[in-house]
This record gives C-alpha cells, structure tokens and sequence, in this order.
C-alpha cells in the first residue's frame, strides 16, 4: 500500500511552470486518526441573510456599543443602517466608487460619531443624518481611526495627519503632525492595541498616546521595520490567540502579520498571484475555529488560513474569486456583503453558495522514480454515507496527470453512497500505470453536500 500524499494548501507558479496542486474551496483540519493528522474540508457557504439598497455592498461596519450595535453598510452610493430585525433604513448618500473606511466612538454624552472616508471626502455620522466635514485647505483624507476619544486620519499621498479633539466633529487646523521617519506617503491608519500604527508606502511608523492634550502622540523610537503597505483596503486589524494583531499586503506584494514586529506569513505562489492585481481588499473572520484572513481581487480570493498557518483559493461557482467584499462577525455570526449586488449573506455548514453549487478540489502528488508501478486502485477516505437524502449518491470525481499537469485524463466518478451508507468505500479502480516523474491526482466534487476528504491511498488491498 502507498499513502497518496494530498496538499495542505493551494499552490501554483506560473513562472517556473509549476503546475496547481489545489485546496479549492476547502480548508485543513487537525484529525488524529488521518496519515497527515489532517483532513480537507468544505469551506463555509453563503445563505441570503437580506438585501440594503442598490448594490454592491461595498462596506460593513459594526461596533456593539455604537448605534445600539446596529450595522452599518455602504451599498452603492448611499450609507443605510440594518437592525437585528433585518430592517435597512437609509441615512444619506455617500458619492464615489472607492471602498470606504470607517471609524466610530460613543461619545460622553450618550451620542455616537461615525467618520467616513470615501473617495478622499470626510464625512460625518451620528446614525440619523451624514455631513460633510471640511478638511484643512480642502486637503484629501485617505484614512482614519481612532483611540481615546480622538480620531486620526491621514492626509492623500502625504506624511501629515490630523487629529479630532474628544467630542469634536471638526478639524482644528493646528491639530497636526507627521509620520516622517521614512519620507513616504501614510497608506493607512490604524490602531492596534494603545498604539497608532502608519502603515506607509515603503514602511510602518509606530505612535502611541502622550496624556499631553497639546501633543496627543508621539512616535514611538526603536520601532523601525520596513514592510510598506500596498493599500489601506487590505489591512486588517484583529486578535490572534487573544492578542492584538495587525494583517497586510505589502508593498513587494507580500503578506505580513505584525504582533510586535511583522513577520511574513505569505509563499512564493501567494506572492505570485498578489502580483498579477492591484485591485486588492481585504477582510477576516472566525469560523469553526479557525481566523481566516480573505484577500480579493477580480482575478481571484486567496484566503489565509491564520490558525493553521496554510493558505487557500476560494470562489463562486464560474466566477474567479468569492462575492463576499466585506464582512463583519457579530459573536459566532459572520455576515458579509456581495461585490456585485446588493444581497447580504450569512455563512453556515450548508452544501450551496444561495442554490449555487461549490466546486470543490483537492490534489496530491505521488513521485515515482522507479519502473512503472500499476495504479490498480486508489481509495479516497472521505464521509460516506453523509447524503442529503435516502436516494441521492453524490459523485466524487478524480483525474489525473503524468506529466506534471501538461495533460490529464479524463474524469472518472464513483458514488460517497446513500444517506446511512457510512461504510461505502469510495474507490476507483484500474487506472493504468504510474510512471516517472509521478502522477498527480486531482478530485472534484460538487454536488450539494458537506464534504471531507481524510487521505488516500494505491493498491491498499492489492497487496
């Protein structure tokens, strides 16, 4: 018997011809009783929660203390509010096309104070009405946040930021300084723990409070690193391990996570395709015990599986990459907005993207350096039996290539089974011959189910 060694994540590169070895809308789990103490899973899928204006959804924010932890979304041209009830009241119009950033505090007096930054236009919020706020000299914002009571945002394409005064919803035009350690641009602002972290063009500027009302911040010194940020759309501020953490794509088109010092977390294959797009957002949420960290792009969604430290690719049945743009989790609820229309979802175990199926592929390569060996039976360990009905038998699908994915067979098929059927094993038999370099093998499956794939294995009961 041979052990099919299966990938534990997604991995091409184009250009050293490399062929695909895929984990495709999966993602690994621990599992002891497995070869590789893992198995492959489905990933989370996409019920319609509801529907907020026009479309597309292009931001979602919630805080739970903050408009009575109401959500706050950008759907097209207009900012709406969305209640537990699921009842979407609009608050203003937001022109522009960009993606938006967002920050809000509960004031002292009971009253919430939303900023938003769209298209380098401020604006203001108390969750009824949406103003514009004058920005010194008509300068363009890029991005805010904020800590204390105050809110930070950087000016467009330079060092120089402001800040908002406790309480306050204008600019005083004195209220200003600049992330001038490295001479590039601030990207993005953010706060990660009691620190303010300028993520700029060619690197990060760490700032932290002073307790001085007439100089609220001071850099911190000692703190040099040189990861820049390619866009503010793509960093992500969360926890890890219950530790404040901060997530971005690079300006060399890299992946780092900083708690403390960055450290890359992305490979070369990742770092291959981040390339191929400079249309890049970002978003994370938890799911099953697992911190996922969603990279997208028109041209695909590579998703980062943090607690696993493994990387994935994800998308919508014939489209390049997953719908969901933006997400917020709200406890265990994890909701997300669709890139193209107005539709809200919500993520669960189901089998279907909303009655859309999910392809599913999982591959493994299998090196051969000997004479040929004949392939008399692969058998797949997966969760037989687990069919939504008594009298429908999901297919799984595998082809298979002996030249390094420059051809492939055809698909062949066997049935999971019936729903009970738990001992179905799940074969596929007379397969030619296994030659050098080594064959790799590739299963599908979409049909409307939740599937696992454990491991695989040749000739097990040939002997």
């Amino acid at each position: 018997m041979v052990s099919i060694p299966l990938g534990l994540g997604d991995w091409e590169s184009t250009t050293q011809d490399i062929q695909r070895l895929k984990l495709h809308n999966m993602y690994v789990v621990p599992n002891p009783s497995s070869p590789d103490n893992a198995s492959r899973v489905s990933r989370p899928t996409l019920t319609s929660y509801t529907t907020v204006g026009s479309g597309p959804i292009y931001r979602m924010w919630q805080q739970p203390n903050i408009l009575n932890g109401d959500i706050l979304v950008v759907s097209g041209t207009e900012l709406y509010k969305l209640n537990s009830s699921k009842v979407a009241t609009k608050i203003g119009d937001l022109p522009g096309s960009d993606l938006v950033d967002i920050a809000g505090t509960r004031l002292a007096d009971d009253t919430d104070s939303i900023f938003i930054v769209r298209d380098g236009v401020l604006y203001n919020s108390d969750g009824s009405l949406i103003t514009v706020v004058s920005v010194p000299d008509d300068q363009p914002v890029s991005s805010i946040a904020t800590l204390n009571g105050y809110f930070i945002l950087s000016i467009k394409n330079t060092q120089k930021f402001y800040w908002i005064e406790p309480g306050e919803t204008t600019i005083d035009p004195l209220n200003f300084a600049s992330a001038e350690r490295i001479p590039d641009p601030i990207v993005s602002v953010n706060v990660v723990s009691d620190e303010i972290w300028f993520l700029g063009l060619s690197g990060p500027e760490v700032w932290a409070p002073t307790g001085d009302s007439t100089a609220p911040f001071l850099r911190v010194s000692g703190r040099v690193y040189k990861e820049g940020c390619h866009s503010r759309d793509a960093v992500v501020s969360t926890a890890i391990d219950g530790l404040p953490a901060l997530i971005w794509v690079t300006d060399t088109k890299s992946v780092v996570k900083a708690q403390g010092a960055p450290t890359k977390v992305s490979n070369e294959s990742v770092e291959e395709i981040l390339k191929t797009s400079d249309d890049l957002s970002a978003w994370l949420f938890r799911y099953n015990r697992h911190d996922f960290y969603l990279v997208n792009s028109p041209l695909f969604t590579l998703v980062y599986d943090i607690t696993a430290d493994l990387w994935a690719r994800w998308d919508t049945y014939l489209l390049n990459y997953w719908v969901t743009q933006t997400g917020i989790q709200i406890n265990s609820t994890v909701l997300c907005g669709d890139i193209d229309t107005n539709q809200i979802y919500f993520l669960e175990e189901g089998v279907a993207d909303n009655e859309l199926p999910v392809v599913r592929e999982v591959s493994g390569f299998l090196p051969s350096n000997i004479k040929p060996t004949k392939a008399g039976e692969v058998i797949a360990y997966v969760n037989s039996g687990w069919s939504p009905s008594y009298t429908i038998e999901p297919i799984l699908e595998l082809r298979w290539s002996d030249d390094l994915g420059a051809t492939w067979s055809d698909y062949v098929q066997t049935s999971l089974g019936q729903r009970g059927d738990y001992t179905r094993s799940v074969a596929y038999r007379s397969l030619g011959l296994v030659r050098s370099p080594g064959r790799i093998f590739e299963f599908r499956i979409a049909d409307k189910i939740r599937f696992r794939l454990d491991y695989c294995t040749l000739n097990e009961r040939l002997g």
